[in-house]
């Protein structure tokens, strides 16, 4: 739970885990919908995902702006990689989800 006003640091698969995770088919397919979700069975899951029986999500750029903005302001999203080697995005929570 996340009060208005709120802030949410959180990270994304960016351009590096696209470019070195996936394949050229995958690559396309993120290209043409906006995300691609690879389910732990997948054979190019991540070794988290397999474990935990999770998913790895890729999404385009405007794709998580337009999923986040939804709730939140988007105050900043960075492709600088962080400890983890994601976007790094700075959230704000909106007063009221539409």
């Amino acid at each position: 739970m996340l009060a208005a006003g709120g802030y949410l640091l959180c990270s994304v698969h960016g351009d590096d885990f696209v470019r070195f995770e996936l394949n050229q088919e995958d690559r396309d397919e993120l290209a043409r919908g906006g995300a691609l979700t690879l389910d732990s069975k997948h054979p190019r899951a991540s070794y988290s995902s397999q474990v935990l029986g999770s998913w790895d999500v890729f999404q385009a750029r405007d794709q998580v702006r337009a999923v986040f903005g939804v709730g939140f302001e988007i105050l900043c999203y960075t492709t600088e990689p962080a400890a983890t080697g994601q976007d790094t995005l700075i959230l704000q929570k909106t007063s009221r989800i539409a």
